[in-house]
C-alpha cells in the first residue's frame, strides 16, 4: 500500500501502461493506497497549526461576558487564522498534486506552496476562519441554547456556512495554480461554486457532514480521531477528487502548465546554445 512512501507515484508490476484511468470510488482507493501516508503527514503538520485557532476559540467561548479576556482570545483568533490558512495553502497543494497523478516530493511540494502563497493564503485565511467562527456560533446557539429554533434563520445560518467553506477552499485551490488578486479569485469561487453545484455541492458535503457529525456525537474524540486516522486528509482529498475536473475545464490549468513549460524550456534551451563566431577578415 505505500502507507509511508514519500512519493507520489512509484511504478509497481500488473498495471497496463495504457489501461484507462480509473474513475469514482476505484479511483479514490487508487489514491488513498498510493499517497494516504504522505498526506496523513502533511495533514498532521496542518492541524498542528490549527492547535493555536482551537486555542482562542476556546478562550473566547471560556470567559465570554469578560471583555479583556475576549478581546485578548479574538486576536489570538485573528493572528491563529493567518497561520491555519498559509497550513490550508500548502495541503491543498499537496493534495491536488496526488489528485492530478503529478509526481513529486512531498515536503518540498508543502513548504513551496506554504512560502508562494503566504500573502494571499493568511488574507484567506483570516476572513474564512472569522466567518467560519461566527456561523459555528450562531449555529451552536440556536441548536443548543435559543428555547426556540427559528427554521429560517437557521438555514441561513447554513447556507452561509456552506457559501464560506466552498468559496474559502476554492480561493485556496486557485492560489496554488493562478495569479489574479483575491477580489477576483472570490468573484471565481462563487462562479465555481453555483455554476458547477453538481460536483461542488457533494464535494461540500462530504467536508461539512462528516465535521457536523463529530462535533454533535463525538465531541471530545474530534481531535484524537483527526490526528491518529487521518480524516482531515481523507476528506480533503475526497473534495479534491470532486472539484479538481471543476477548476480544469474553468481555467485550463494543464494545458497552461504545459506551454509554460514548454516556453521554459525553449528559453533554456536557446540560453545553452552559442552564438555563432563572428567571421573575421584576412
Amino acid at each position: 500500500m505505500g502507507l509511508f512512501s514519500f512519493n507520489y507515484n512509484r511504478p509497481g508490476p500488473g498495471v497496463a501502461k495504457d489501461a484507462p484511468a480509473k474513475t469514482g470510488v476505484p479511483r479514490f482507493f487508487e489514491m488513498f493506497a498510493r499517497d494516504f501516508g504522505s498526506l496523513w503527514r502533511v495533514g498532521l503538520v496542518t492541524l498542528a497549526c490549527f492547535l493555536p485557532l482551537a486555542l482562542s476559540a476556546g478562550v473566547i467561548f471560556l470567559f465570554r461576558g469578560y471583555i479583556i479576556p475576549m478581546l485578548i482570545g479574538a486576536v489570538a483568533y485573528v493572528l491563529s487564522s493567518m497561520l491555519a490558512g498559509m497550513a490550508v495553502a500548502a495541503q491543498m497543494a499537496v493534495t491536488l498534486k496526488s489528485v492530478r497523478d503529478i509526481p513529486g516530493f512531498v515536503w518540498h511540494d508543502y513548504k513551496k506552496a506554504w512560502k508562494d502563497n503566504a500573502k494571499q493564503a493568511r488574507a484567506v485565511g483570516v476572513v474564512m476562519f472569522t466567518l467560519l467562527g461566527i456561523e459555528c456560533s450562531s449555529i451552536a446557539f440556536m441548536l443548543f441554547v435559543q428555547a426556540q429554533i427559528n427554521a429560517v434563520v437557521l438555514g441561513m445560518a447554513i447556507l452561509g456556512l456552506i457559501l464560506c467553506v466552498g468559496c474559502g477552499l476554492l480561493c485556496f485551490a486557485q492560489m496554488v495554480y493562478l495569479e489574479m488578486d483575491l477580489g477576483t479569485m472570490v468573484r471565481n469561487s462563487l462562479f465555481l461554486l453555483f455554476g458547477f453545484l453538481n460536483r461542488t455541492l457533494p464535494g461540500l458535503l462530504f467536508i461539512l457532514v462528516p465535521y457536523a457529525a463529530m462535533a454533535l456525537f463525538l465531541t471530545p474524540l474530534i481531535w484524537p480521531m483527526l490526528f491518529l486516522l487521518g480524516i482531515h486528509a481523507i476528506l480533503l482529498l475526497i473534495w479534491a477528487q470532486w472539484t479538481w475536473p471543476v477548476m480544469e475545464k474553468a481555467f485550463h490549468i494543464t494545458e497552461r502548465q504545459k506551454e509554460r513549460d514548454a516556453q521554459r524550456e525553449a528559453e533554456a534551451a536557446a540560453a545553452e546554445t552559442p552564438e555563432p563566431a563572428e567571421k573575421t577578415e584576412e
